[in-house]
């Protein structure tokens, strides 16, 4: 916080600087405060630690939640994520960032093991079905990702799935 606070002083002495170089200050000071922010708040930095309670793991885990309660939703997107939990798109991104994933890939990965787990159980009339239940809404997408992710087709299980049930 003092190095900040030495910047800021530091750009109160230029003198009446033109206004390009006056915008550029400010967006240069904004990065820097940002990006101080950020690594004040990373996990394992002790300060970080004592002030916030770990809330960088708590949003993470509030926003899983929220995907695990909305995975039917073809709608769920980084926007309504953010909008969800009153943050913005960067914090949602740096919250999954923190756990080595891209939201949206937590989202994809979510849908599809929820997917495979209707199909296993036999849970599932169709495999149209259960990619409209799992928030997919082009049912060819979700058997080409559904293939590449488990190696088989989505109505191999299906199948297999309506034999145990």
């Amino acid at each position: 916080a003092g190095a900040f606070r030495a910047l800021v002083s530091q750009a109160r002495t230029v003198r009446e600087p033109r206004p390009a170089v006056a915008a550029s200050l400010g967006h240069s000071l904004l990065d820097v405060a940002a990006l101080m922010l950020e690594l004040e708040l990373e996990p394992g930095n002790e300060a970080s630690d004592a002030s916030t309670g770990d809330a960088g793991a708590d949003l993470h885990q509030r926003l899983l939640d929220h995907v695990h309660r909305h995975l039917d939703d073809p709608e769920l997107s980084l926007a309504t994520l953010a909008a969800a939990h009153g943050v913005s798109i960067r914090s949602v991104t740096r919250a999954f960032a923190r756990h080595g994933e891209a939201p949206m890939a937590a989202v994809w990965r979510l849908r599809l093991k929820a997917s495979q787990q209707a199909l296993l159980r036999g849970q599932a009339r169709s495999v149209t079905a259960v990619a409209l239940d799992h928030g997919f809404s082009d049912v060819s997408h979700f058997s080409r990702v559904f293939r590449k992710r488990f190696g088989c087709a989505p109505h191999t299980l299906l199948r297999a799935g309506s034999d145990r049930g």
